[in-house]
């Protein structure tokens, strides 16, 4: 894990941070995704915290050391867990995901 958030760290062009906030957020929505989408995998969650951030399948492939492919086959099966059609955007529900819950 320490080796993933290294990595993340190189992503200086995806503007990601390190500060405490940005931690705080990725808690609540780990804890809100799991809780809406109990049928999704440890693995599933971690990779709906980089589409979130709209990471490409090239970068999470690099991080998590899986191919691009794989990545592809994950989004796929992760939006048929969620019953999201194929015109809805994962990227787009996972970045609405705190303003649902207020809603």
């Amino acid at each position: 894990m320490k080796q993933k958030l290294i990595n993340l760290g190189n992503f200086d062009r995806k503007q990601l941070t390190k500060n405490s906030s940005a931690l705080d957020e990725n808690s609540f929505f780990q804890k809100e995704l799991q809780r809406l989408h109990p049928e999704l995998s440890f693995q599933e969650r971690i990779l709906c915290s980089y589409f979130r951030m709209h990471l490409s399948a090239r970068d999470i492939g690099e991080m998590e050391g899986i191919t691009n492919g794989t990545v592809r086959v994950y989004k796929t099966k992760i939006k048929y867990k969620m019953k999201l059609t194929h015109e809805e955007s994962l990227n787009q529900y996972l970045c609405n995901l705190k303003e649902n819950k207020a809603a």
